[in-house]
């Protein structure tokens, strides 16, 4: 939980520093800076379409990068911290107390759009030991490992 609310509040001052900066953007990616990624990742996507990995969701959406039209970045980075009452307030009615970070992932995104795609990258821990958290199956786990990507996206 600790590192969750840490990672929200980074999110929050890069997008806060982003806005002061006074440029412009109509598109928005954001990533994180302790992982390794496997492959080139564009930004470039269908209008109004936003982005996650597919992997790691645990039911609901995979919390370790974004990108998206600089709306729906907007709620990514900024919607978290208002939004746990409510999203607490829903999980109680299903029989579920407790916030997990992908099933909050998939309420706040729940009114935007959202592409899963196969982006596959691994955190790399402080101490340089490098954790495999793509799971695409075992034909596209080693086609990552050999050739760096598990499939072509556009």
């Amino acid at each position: 939980m600790d590192n969750m609310i840490k990672q929200w509040h980074s999110i929050d001052r890069a997008w806060k520093m982003m806005e002061e900066s006074g440029k412009t953007y109509s598109r928005v990616g954001l990533f994180r800076l302790d992982v390794l990624y496997t492959h080139e990742i564009s930004i470039a996507a269908t209008e109004g379409e936003a982005v996650v990995p597919d992997f790691l969701k645990s039911g609901g959406k995979n919390d370790r990068m974004f990108f998206g039209n600089i709306e729906h970045a907007r709620v990514w980075a900024t919607g978290r911290f208002d939004l746990v009452p409510h999203f607490l307030d829903s999980q109680s009615k299903g029989g579920y107390i407790g916030l997990h970070s992908e099933k909050f992932m998939k309420f706040l995104l729940r009114e935007i759009p959202v592409t899963e795609k196969p982006i596959c990258f691994h955190r790399v821990r402080a101490t340089g030991k490098i954790v495999k958290d793509c799971n695409h199956g075992l034909l596209k786990d080693l086609r990552t490992f050999i050739f760096g990507f598990s499939k072509h996206y556009s």
